[in-house]
């Protein structure tokens, strides 16, 4: 990546071949570092499990930093594509749904029928992140979280309640 920053500020010409292959780089940077991330989230819940008996406070922070780091995820994930379609749209024409009355219609191709020529936007290339069910996971994990984090708060009161009597 250092490379690639210097080569684009000593260069003359090509630099926009620079920039796509930046803009490719960050993209595979950004999904090194979400499945490193999720590797953390893993660790994570697992020590908020072995802690949630004898600390259920420090369980509930450690799912919160798991959450954390997935709405981390998510925003660099859109960040590298708009990167990379706002380099690629420079000296690239996308298809369009529809453009002077026309509709894009994709002709199915015997040959070679692949799902990037399918789409109209560039999407495919963030497609693996984008039909991982990570949205649907950290709200079921919220859910779990939040009913886990009541029942700390009720056993709480009950507690304190009969400390009073």
């Amino acid at each position: 990546m250092q490379l690639l920053q210097e080569n684009l500020m000593n260069v003359n010409f090509q630099q926009y071949n620079l920039k796509v292959l930046r803009s490719v780089a960050l993209l595979c940077q950004q999904n090194l570092h979400m499945l490193l991330d999720l590797k953390r989230i893993n660790e994570l819940l697992k020590m908020s499990a072995q802690v949630a008996v004898s600390n259920p406070l420090l369980a509930v922070a450690m799912i919160d930093h798991s959450l954390g780091i997935v709405m981390r995820v998510r925003d660099e994930r859109n960040e590298a594509w708009r990167g990379v379609t706002g380099t690629w749209n420079q000296d690239w024409f996308p298809k369009v749904a529809e453009a002077n009355g026309r509709k894009f219609l994709h002709q199915v191709d015997d040959v070679k029928d692949h799902y990037p020529d399918r789409t109209i936007d560039m999407s495919y290339l963030i497609y693996r992140q984008l039909k991982y069910p990570l949205g649907k996971w950290a709200a079921e994990v919220l859910a779990a979280r939040n009913q886990f984090a009541k029942k700390i708060i009720y056993q709480r009161d009950q507690n304190n309640s009969i400390g009073k009597v």
